[in-house]
């Protein structure tokens, strides 16, 4: 690469960083998170109606498996007192992110030790697959939470109480401590796609039903 070259690209990539630096990095989060939710949404509507509904056990259990190994990667902070990590991951590290508050609005009705409650008042997420008729496939995806809590202790429990995907106003999220360890397994039919399986079929994207009243 030329001098001359090598000048052109550097002034190149100032302006990209100069741009970067005018963009609230928040919003440009919110905005990739939607992105990564809709081409999961895409995918998953393609392979639907290529194979059928029930090729969302296999996005499912990717996202579940994924969610997994991230909790395992956090493991060693649950070892000697699951409670201690529980809230050094979880109730800390969410109800003092300020960049958290801002990205998924949250509620904290419990943050006892052992036990830690959540009420999502905003999700990205959940508007997303709302706004492409895809709440089946949004449970698929979300299935990710349950796996990152339960993969960090056999005693850590996650459930929710409510979820925007099944029409509910916000997602209310339980995690805890059991007394006992617990099987590691997906459960769809409690909190996953499978839960929903006996509804109507979501998924017909809004761009479809634009061209459709077109």
């Amino acid at each position: 690469m030329s001098d001359e070259q090598a000048a052109t690209r550097s002034e190149e990539e100032q302006k990209v960083l100069e741009e970067l630096e005018k963009v609230d990095m928040l919003y440009e989060i919110d905005r990739l998170e939607t992105q990564s939710a809709v081409i999961f949404a895409k995918l998953m509507e393609a392979y639907i109606d290529a194979f059928g509904e029930e090729v969302l056990d296999i996005g499912e259990r990717l996202r579940w498996e994924t969610g997994v190994r991230i909790g395992n990667r956090m493991s060693a902070d649950f070892e000697e007192d699951p409670a201690a990590g529980l809230d050094k991951h979880f109730t800390q590290a969410w109800t003092q992110n300020a960049a958290w508050s801002r990205f998924c609005i949250c509620e904290y009705p419990v943050t006892e030790w052992g036990r830690f409650e959540t009420r999502a008042l905003r999700c990205v997420y959940g508007h997303a697959f709302h706004r492409l008729k895809a709440e089946k496939i949004g449970l698929a995806y979300c299935a990710i939470d349950v796996g990152i809590a339960e993969g960090c202790h056999p005693r850590m429990h996650m459930y929710f109480e409510q979820c925007m995907h099944k029409g509910d106003p916000c997602c209310y999220q339980v995690r805890e401590i059991l007394d006992e360890p617990q099987e590691l397994r997906l459960r769809s039919e409690e909190y996953g796609w499978r839960s929903m399986r006996n509804l109507p079929r979501v998924g017909i994207s809004e761009a479809n039903d634009t061209q459709e009243g077109a």
